[in-house]
């Protein structure tokens, strides 16, 4: 999971599940360093990083979306620099 990479040791990372009428949703939430504006349209790009992971490599958001989109569900990803990440995956409900 991209949160334990990216938040501080001892970080909090919460799951939350939510049932709506056309949708599963899971939203990984953390309280890491954020992703900067800039960067975000990019972020699901294979090999792409941003300058701010410095070392940090991996493929997990290009990954998640390709298995995410094969359900015919969506990944979307909201954040702010400093105070964190939140990933919500919306999968059609059965």
């Amino acid at each position: 999971m991209n949160a334990t990479k990216y938040s501080p040791q001892g970080g909090a990372i919460c799951l939350q599940l939510d049932r709506h009428v056309q949708h599963i949703i899971l939203r990984g939430i953390d309280s890491g360093m954020g992703i900067a504006p800039e960067d975000l349209p990019r972020i699901f790009e294979p090999f792409w990083r941003a300058e701010s992971v410095g070392q940090i490599r991996g493929l997990g958001l290009s990954i998640a979306k390709a298995g995410v989109e094969r359900h015919h569900g969506h990944i979307q990803v909201a954040s702010t620099p400093g105070q964190g990440t939140t990933v919500p995956v919306f999968l059609p409900d059965a």
